[in-house]
C-alpha cells in the first residue's frame, strides 16, 4: 500500500479533508450562534448554545437525552432519536473515547 504526507492542514488517506471546514466550505453552517468544530471523522459540528439544539442548532427548546453524553459531548434529537455529538478528540456513541 501506500500513504500521503499531507501538508497545509489536510488530512485523511488521500489529504483529501481539512482542519478548516468550519471556516471556508462550511461558512455559517451553524445556525443561532453556535459554534462550528472540525472534526477529522465527521465533518463539521456544531455546538449550540442553551435552548437550541439540532445538527445546525437549528432548534429551539430543551433536549431531554435518555442516557448521557461524557466528555463535554452534547445531545441532539435526529430522525432516529437522540445521539451526542462528541468534542473534539473524543469519538463513540456516547463520546466515551479519546481519539
Amino acid at each position: 500500500g501506500y500513504w500521503c504526507n499531507c501538508t497545509g492542514g489536510y488530512y485523511g488517506y488521500h489529504c483529501e479533508y481539512t482542519h478548516d471546514l468550519c471556516n471556508s466550505t462550511y461558512d455559517g453552517y451553524c445556525q443561532n450562534n453556535g459554534t462550528c468544530f472540525d472534526h477529522e471523522e465527521n465533518g463539521p459540528l456544531c455546538k449550540c448554545p442553551v435552548g437550541f439544539h439540532g445538527s445546525n442548532c437549528e432548534f429551539t427548546g430543551k433536549v431531554y437525552c435518555s442516557f448521557p453524553c461524557e466528555n463535554g459531548g452534547w445531545c441532539i434529537q435526529e430522525s432516529s432519536g437522540f445521539v451526542c455529538r462528541c468534542r473534539l478528540g473524543y469519538i463513540g456513541d456516547r463520546c466515551q473515547f479519546s481519539e
